[in-house]
């Protein structure tokens, strides 16, 4: 029985940006890390899109309005101490 050449496999190179993806390596390999790719870039928006769709719009909304009318006068404080404390460190 002869002996299998061995093929050289290059090895996967993976690397994201904001620009895009880029993937290099053997096709079959690439193949792979592709379609893993665009799935999971996918289900990144799905906890979103589960949540938006179980609660109806005017009920959030409205809760969230209260919520930032409750909270308006220490929302101000904190702005004002963070830029205060910004302006005092600066140095």
């Amino acid at each position: 029985m002869p002996k299998r050449k061995q093929q050289d496999k290059t090895p996967l190179h993976y690397k994201r940006t904001k620009e895009g993806v880029e993937i290099k390596g053997d096709p079959s390999d690439v193949k792979l890390a592709m379609w893993f790719d665009l799935v999971t870039s996918k289900f990144s928006k799905l906890p979103l899109w589960a949540l938006l769709g179980k609660f109806p719009l005017v009920s959030w909304v409205g809760k969230s309005w209260l919520w930032i009318k409750m909270h308006l006068p220490f929302l101000t404080l904190l702005l004002v101490v963070v830029n205060f404390m910004m302006f005092f460190l600066s140095g």
